[in-house]
């Protein structure tokens, strides 16, 4: 049985996220999903789920792999 880690990605996709604060937000994704690819006990463990929301939340990505996920 294989042990995993869920890491739960809240994205506010509201008017307010335009421009700047949307850039910085895909910014720290990035930084994140290389932080974890660098890390051989995350490699075995984490799984990536990302939710947005505005209004409402949509899981946008289920869970999976770091190594298959892609911002």
């Amino acid at each position: 049985m294989q042990r995993r880690l869920p890491i739960y990605l809240l994205l506010d996709c509201s008017e307010s996220m335009v421009g700047g604060p949307h850039q910085a937000v895909q910014q720290g994704i990035q930084m994140l999903c290389n932080d974890l690819k660098g890390d051989p006990m995350a490699l075995e463990t984490a799984w990536i789920s990302v939710i947005a929301f505005s209004r409402s939340a949509h899981q946008l990505v289920l869970l999976t792999e770091v190594l298959q996920f892609q911002p």
